[in-house]
C-alpha cells in the first residue's frame, strides 16, 4: 500500500553559502508578523544556491520523490513583472557514497529545471506576493539511509523577458510516495 507524504522546510532550515541567515523581507516583528526568505539574485548575477538537506530513516523506504514546490515572494522593488526560472540539482548519498562539494562542478546525481514563471510585484510597499513553483523530480528510487542534498538557483527563462530583481524562497515541500 502506498501513502503520500511530505517533507516541509522553512526559511531557517534551508542555507546558502553566502549569508549565515535568511533575509527579513516582511515585517517588523513589534507589530506586524515576520517573514524570513532567501534571496535569489537574477540569472545573469552570480548565483549563490539554496541549499536543504534531508537524511532517508533507516526505517523508512521512500518509493519515488514526486515534486518539490517551491514558495516564493516577491515585492515591490521598481521592476513590475518578469520571468524567472530555477534549476533544482538533487544529491543521493548512500552508505559510503562520496560528494566532493569543493568541485567546481560538483557532481550531482540529477538536475530538474522549473517551466518558466511570472513574477509580479505586489502594489505596495508593504505588500508581499506569493509564488508557488513546482517542480517535478525524476522518479527515483530513494533508498533508507540515504541523504539528500537539494540544491536551487535561478536560471535564465526560456521565454520572454527575465525579471530583473530578487525573488524570495520562502518554504518548500518536498512531496514523496512512501511504500
Amino acid at each position: 500500500r502506498l501513502f503520500d507524504n511530505h517533507i516541509f522546510f522553512n526559511a531557517n532550515t534551508m542555507t546558502n553559502v553566502q549569508y549565515n541567515t535568511p533575509n527579513v523581507i516582511f515585517g517588523t516583528g513589534v507589530s506586524s508578523p515576520v517573514i524570513n526568505a532567501w534571496s535569489m539574485a537574477p540569472s545573469t548575477m552570480i548565483q549563490s544556491p539554496i541549499n536543504m538537506q534531508i537524511s532517508v530513516p533507516g526505517a523508512l523506504l521512500i518509493d519515488r520523490a514526486e515534486t518539490l514546490d517551491l514558495h516564493f515572494l516577491s515585492k515591490k522593488q521598481g521592476a513590475g513583472h518578469g520571468k524567472a526560472r530555477v534549476a533544482v540539482n538533487v544529491k543521493y548519498m548512500g552508505q559510503y557514497d562520496d560528494f566532493n562539494i569543493l568541485s567546481p562542478v560538483p557532481t550531482f546525481t540529477y538536475e530538474e529545471q522549473s517551466k518558466d514563471f511570472e513574477v509580479f510585484e505586489p502594489l505596495e510597499s508593504h505588500e508581499v506576493r506569493h509564488i508557488c513553483v513546482s517542480v517535478p523530480l525524476q522518479k527515483t528510487s530513494i533508498k533508507k539511509c540515504n541523504f539528500i542534498v537539494l540544491s536551487v538557483t535561478r536560471i535564465d527563462p526560456e521565454h520572454g523577458l527575465e525579471y530583473t530583481e530578487d525573488i524570495y524562497l520562502a518554504s518548500a515541500i518536498l512531496h514523496y510516495t512512501q511504500l
